[in-house]
């Protein structure tokens, strides 16, 4: 049995079960409000409206959107280009930062243990993380900017492993790209020389200290050339720094607790930890020497710290949502990959060496991963909680011409994803000044029992179910 037949099994049982996961937000016909955001900004970007350095969300909200460095949505730009404006193209994009981050994990596996075949043990426990499912979605920031973190640790190791400094060059300026990708929470695998020297100690204190001023000066030197000789995007970052950073560390608070996010992150990690501890007391209890060497314990606290790098950070603001230290879980995934090694290797062994449950292992990691495929294309014609608005949305659309500008009431204009659907899926810009009498209206009865609508008004006869659309004579 060749060696890339033996992989198959395992590596289709994590696809599969990923694949499960991800089904119901996938191809879902709505999407997180931030990640729908930015989605509309992409393909304002790919159709000329705005420019890489002064992105477009609508003419009557953020004509200028400096919220956040403008990398990773000029990136999806180029899939709006590519594939067009279909209701798939953020999905597609955001499915695609999540397999190249798997990928570099495994790669990240087989730099630590070149002959351990037991790279898809992260994998699973990565996949089994909720917020990762969930992000796979919902078009996040983050998912662009972990692509980069990863690379950025994976160029380090093999930096250390193959002692080649080209790579650590190459790490510094994935940090580059992941700060236009997100900010300043891109820099913390700046802790990697510290804390390698510290746990694997294989490199003098002198050594450390230049790496971590190589990582600094390749992530930080771009952005002082860009601040140079680029009035554009100097002025676009600052305005990025005053109104996300310095904003949000005075004004905004969306937690009770500093430490909600240390709190999210345990929560996020309790179900690929007793998936590690059902592999753990399988073997346990068959009195199977399960001692974890020491080459695996330094490596395992050193992913660890590195991830905490990535959240302990976070606490300084009161500004937190549990997908703000997405970059973390490839390291944790890493970390238990290594604490269960031992449990991981022994099912791979039991099963490679029987060729009857072999073969019975590849037939069910079939039928999975065909059971998971079935179940993400019946999904593609689900909602999720904008239901309404979404069904009520693509009547509309149906009605109006690109690029319009459309009356609503006051009360509708805090509702982000209103204005995010609308610019979307049809270029048309929501406007709740009353007044600016546009040619059409769109009204929500629920939410605006008290506004008067103009007697040159008319109801447009549609079969909507929550919005109502008018037109002037």
């Amino acid at each position: 049995m060749s060696k890339k037949q033996f992989y198959n099994p395992f590596y289709i049982t994590c696809i599969a079960i990923y694949i499960f996961l991800i089904g119901r937000f996938l191809l879902a016909d709505t999407m997180f409000v931030d990640g729908l955001i930015y989605g509309a900004i992409a393909k304002n970007l790919a159709n000329g409206h705005g420019t890489f350095w002064n992105l477009h969300f609508t003419t009557t909200i953020y004509p200028e959107f400096h919220e956040h460095p403008p990398l990773a949505m000029g990136l999806q730009s180029l899939f709006f280009k590519l594939l067009g404006t279909n209701r798939f193209v953020e999905k597609i994009y955001s499915l695609l930062t999540f397999i190249i981050v798997g990928i570099t994990i495994v790669k990240i596996w087989k730099l630590i243990h070149p002959t351990n075949h037991n790279s898809w043990s992260p994998i699973l426990f990565w996949i089994t993380i909720p917020v990762i499912f969930w992000a796979t979605g919902n078009n996040l920031l983050e998912n662009t900017l972990v692509v980069f973190t990863t690379f950025s640790l994976y160029f380090y190791l093999k930096s250390q492993l193959k002692v080649n400094h080209y790579f650590l060059f190459l790490a510094g300026i994935m940090l580059f790209f992941a700060f236009l990708s997100k900010g300043f929470v891109a820099f913390f695998p700046l802790s990697m020389p510290f804390f390698y020297w510290l746990l694997i100690r294989n490199t003098s204190s002198l050594k450390m200290i230049l790496h971590t001023l190589i990582l600094i000066v390749f992530s930080l030197l771009p952005l002082i050339l860009l601040f140079l000789f680029s009035e554009n995007a100097s002025k676009s970052l600052i305005n990025y720094f005053e109104i996300q950073v310095v904003n949000s560390l005075k004004n905004i608070a969306t937690v009770d607790s500093r430490f909600f996010i240390l709190k999210r992150m345990l929560s996020e990690l309790i179900l690929p930890i007793t998936i590690g501890l059902i592999f753990y007391f399988s073997y346990f209890k068959k009195g199977t020497n399960l001692k974890i060497e020491k080459n695996q314990k330094l490596y395992a606290f050193f992913f660890i710290t590195i991830g905490l790098s990535a959240v302990i950070p976070i606490t300084i603001s009161m500004k937190q949502s549990g997908f703000y230290i997405l970059s973390a879980y490839p390291l944790f995934a890493i970390a238990l990959g290594l604490i269960f090694q031992n449990q991981t290797s022994l099912l791979t062994n039991l099963i490679y060496s029987n060729t009857k449950l072999y073969k019975r292992f590849s037939f069910l990691s079939m039928i999975l991963l065909i059971g998971s495929i079935s179940f993400t294309i019946a999904c593609s014609s689900k909602y999720g909680k904008d239901e309404l608005k979404v069904k009520d949305m693509r009547k509309i659309i149906q009605v109006i011409p690109p690029n319009t500008f459309v009356s609503i009431c006051p009360l509708m204009n805090e509702d982000w994803a209103l204005h995010a659907y609308y610019k979307r899926y049809k270029s048309i810009n929501l406007d709740h000044r009353l007044n600016k009498k546009h040619k059409y209206l769109i009204i929500n009865p629920e939410e605006c029992l008290d506004f008067i609508i103009d007697n040159s008004y008319q109801l447009v006869k549609i079969k909507t179910l929550k919005y109502k659309l008018y037109k002037r004579n």
